[in-house]
């Protein structure tokens, strides 16, 4: 098998926010229309996958030809670590010997957009709770942020695939424990048995008997809890969480349902500073495997920062730190400061620091400070 072929490709669907399917997460939004649409999958079942994009996405790794959507994966590989693109071609059974469609293996979907968090990385297409802020931000013109109306379509779809092939589901949300649709959507797997589970929790909450009853039925449940570091870093990021609870939560779910659960840390320019710390804390405390995550496609990413904060970021994360090449790869693949979006992340800062009453010193001085500076003199 080559370094570029995915069998996600030949067995995955990945539901969008915007009602069309990716072959993983990784894949950009679909702004040409290229990917196959919910409507397109409900009225023409499993032969939407087979569509010109996806024909030649597979061709092309067939062919070994690395793809830009994948970039993440090698860049994972390069660090020693093992990528999504491996662990799906460990998982998965498809032949991928041909560019068609084979059987859907592997389903990530969310369950609706109900949400009972206010993270700031996130927006209200995948919040309700972020209705509000979003709509604020638009009103100050931060660029990127509207009030997002979103209408699933994931029960109706359940009824048009061919669900009998399953093998694992990455179900998320919204908040997915929470959600109305997650009894709906369960009772929707032919074969439980047969199918591992992973749930995306924020870990606010332990969900009924009966949910937990349902979950015992498939061959495994694995929870990857999102947890954005340690106590403030975590709190200040995910705004509405509190840090000793959400591990209380962890620990006592991981003794309901044993499995070997995980955390799983989306770092943004407002909390990386505290990698170092807190993936020590999780490795000394916790018996969950950690993963972390960068994010790169919005003001908050820190890809777009000028290189003394990259700099800063970068001197405060030790060489022994399992993390650290993954994170420096990152960088190397990534930066390109934008001043126009650095000057938004400082408005974002401001205006959400006063919606919510929180100080960004509490958990990031430095970019206290850059914001001080900023509002003195913005051209600095």
């Amino acid at each position: 098998m080559n370094d570029t072929l995915c069998k996600f490709a030949w067995s995955g669907a990945t539901s969008t926010i915007i009602n069309t399917f990716r072959p993983c997460c990784r894949f950009p939004l679909d702004e040409n229309n290229q990917y196959p649409t919910t409507e397109q999958v409900i009225n023409q079942g499993e032969s939407a996958f087979n569509n010109s994009f996806l024909t030649k996405l597979r061709k092309d790794m067939l062919q070994g030809i690395p793809r830009n959507e994948c970039k993440k994966c090698y860049v994972e590989e390069q660090s020693n670590m093992k990528s999504m693109r491996q662990k799906a071609n460990e998982l998965l059974l498809a032949k991928a010997s041909d560019i068609m469609f084979e059987n859907l293996e592997f389903l990530e979907i969310s369950l609706d957009n109900l949400c009972n968090l206010e993270c700031r990385m996130c927006s209200s297409r995948f919040s309700t709770k972020l209705q509000a802020r979003d709509k604020h931000l638009q009103k100050n013109r931060i660029v990127g942020y509207s009030d997002n109306t979103v209408n699933y379509k994931t029960l109706e779809l359940m009824d048009s695939l061919d669900l009998s092939h399953l093998r694992m589901i990455k179900l998320l949300g919204g908040e997915p424990l929470i959600s109305p649709n997650l009894l709906k959507f369960l009772d929707k797997v032919p074969n439980p048995h047969a199918v591992n589970l992973l749930i995306i929790t924020n870990a606010t909450t332990i969900p009924s008997s009966k949910i937990l009853d349902k979950l015992k039925e498939f061959k495994s449940v694995k929870f990857d809890f999102s947890i954005d570091g340690i106590y403030s870093y975590n709190d200040y990021q995910r705004v509405g969480s509190k840090f000793e609870t959400i591990i209380s939560n962890a620990l006592e779910l991981a003794k309901l349902l044993p499995e070997e659960h995980s955390i799983h840390s989306v770092y943004s320019s407002l909390n990386l500073l505290g990698l170092e710390a807190s993936t020590k804390w999780f490795s000394e405390n916790l018996p969950f495997r950690t993963t972390v995550d960068i994010v790169k496609n919005n003001i908050l990413s820190p890809f777009i920062a000028p290189n003394w904060y990259v700099d800063a970021i970068l001197n405060s994360i030790s060489d022994k730190n399992p993390h650290r090449s993954f994170v420096q790869n990152m960088f190397d693949q990534y930066h390109n400061f934008d001043e126009n979006q650095w000057y938004e992340f400082m408005k974002f800062v401001k205006i959400t620091d006063e919606m919510y009453k929180t100080d960004i010193n509490t958990v990031n001085p430095i970019i206290g400070e850059a914001l001080v500076k900023y509002y003195t003199n913005p051209q600095d």
